[in-house]
């Protein structure tokens, strides 16, 4: 990244109910643009994001009123390697990546947890119960409408699911020989 000679770099940070919402961004700004343009800059590099649901907060925890927003970043405290935590104004009223991001995201935890815990043979069949990633690996907001076992049925070619129709013991196990679902009784 090439700098200016009065640029400063910033990064920032975007939380909802402190959760951290994806990776940072970082930016190459000058000093002397107000946060209006700060977050119109925001703007076109997250499209769906508008100024108008962005809070700003400093370190350690002071939010940007909108009244203050035609002030510049120097005027406000904002230094060279800055970094600016940025909340919508309304938890889940947008999203920092695509949803496709965060479903990758909660399925690559899902397929590391399995293939690290999971059980010996003879235990559980060697998988995972659903309890333990329930446990284990947290639904991020944006998927709170999704459950852990249809999310993890949509995979077949990446789980297998045994369930237990005796005791309801539900485990999960990595498919490695593309075997279909099963359900048994001991």
């Amino acid at each position: 990244m090439s700098i200016q000679k009065d640029n400063i770099r910033i990064q920032i940070q975007a939380y909802d109910k402190g959760w951290k919402m994806g990776n940072d961004l970082n930016l190459c700004v000058s000093p002397e643009i107000s946060w209006e343009e700060l977050g119109s800059i925001i703007r076109k590099h997250k499209q769906c994001i508008h100024p108008s649901r962005m809070t700003f907060i400093l370190p350690p925890a002071r939010p940007i009123a909108k009244e203050q927003w035609k002030m510049c970043l120097r005027q406000s405290g904002v230094y060279d390697e800055s970094m600016i935590t940025l909340e919508p104004t309304l938890s889940g009223v947008w999203l920092w990546h695509p949803i496709d991001y965060y479903r990758k995201e909660f399925l690559d935890g899902i397929i590391k947890l399995v293939k690290a815990r999971s059980a010996p043979v003879e235990i559980y069949g060697g998988g995972v119960p659903v309890k333990s990633i329930r446990k284990y690996v947290a639904l991020p907001p944006p998927l709170r409408r999704e459950d852990y076992l249809p999310f993890i049925r949509q995979y077949p070619e990446i789980f297998l699911v045994e369930v237990n129709t005796v005791t309801k013991k539900t485990i999960v196990r990595m498919n490695t020989n593309l075997e279909l679902p099963v359900w048994f009784e001991r």
